[in-house]
């Protein structure tokens, strides 16, 4: 909806712009976040929360950082606008999330996006973006099978808990996938209190050897790069 309107574009250009010429400075605290290389648009909500807050600071920053960063108040409107519809799309996500799709949460975050459309502050823009997102959920719901039925349509679960794994498994790429992946089902039983508490780690421990998880490993996984380059590189010496 934004992409290609004058205003966005402009506000989109001074944000990395501003980034490529103070990331080197003394500056470089107050930068707004930067853009996903890939899917650029997915993190946009940080970068309205930035411009947000940067209005606020604005007047109590020093005057070299008021003046590199005044650029927010050309698009105090536009900030303002994006971050009405950020906050009705994250009530809508919110909903989906916790609830999944049914036909029931459909009808209510429908009603939700109606504020896009007759709500306080709306204009063209954001009336189009709520009767989108109003039509799509209707779409979409049609597709269900019975009242009660509700879709999982969120993959956090999956993104956090791979993220959770990535942040810990080896840092050299030769390594590839390890034994180590084997703790990833450990993440959703011992994530919240009542699992840590309930979970045998005693008979867990005792049930499984070392040997276990090598057989397991031989079975399944890949051979370990990283491994074979040091023992070939250990021959030639």
């Amino acid at each position: 909806m934004y992409k290609g309107q004058e205003d966005f574009e402009g506000f989109m250009q001074k944000m990395n712009g501003i980034r490529t010429k103070y990331h080197l400075t003394k500056m470089a605290y107050l930068l707004p976040p930067k853009q996903r290389a890939i899917a650029r648009f997915m993190n946009l909500f940080s970068l309205v929360e930035w411009a947000a807050g940067m209005l606020r600071v604005l007047p109590t920053l020093k005057n070299d950082e008021q003046e590199a960063f005044a650029f927010v108040n050309e698009y105090r409107q536009l900030i303002s606008e994006l971050e009405t519809v950020m906050r009705y799309v994250k009530n809508i996500e919110q909903e989906c999330k916790q609830n999944g799709l049914s036909k029931q949460t459909a009808k209510l975050c429908t009603s939700v996006a109606c504020g896009l459309i007759s709500g306080e502050g709306t204009n063209s823009r954001t009336m189009t973006v709520g009767a989108r997102i109003g039509i799509y959920l209707l779409e979409e719901a049609v597709k269900i099978e019975g009242k009660e039925k509700a879709h999982n349509i969120s993959s956090d679960i999956i993104e956090s808990t791979f993220g959770w794994y990535k942040a810990r498994k080896p840092t050299n790429k030769l390594c590839g996938v390890t034994a180590s992946v084997l703790t990833i089902p450990l993440v959703g039983k011992l994530a919240v209190k009542e699992g840590r508490n309930a979970y045998d780690f005693k008979g867990k421990m005792e049930a499984v050897r070392l040997k276990d998880v090598k057989e397991w490993k031989d079975l399944n996984l890949l051979d370990n790069w990283a491994i074979i380059r040091n023992l070939t590189f250990r021959k030639i010496g």
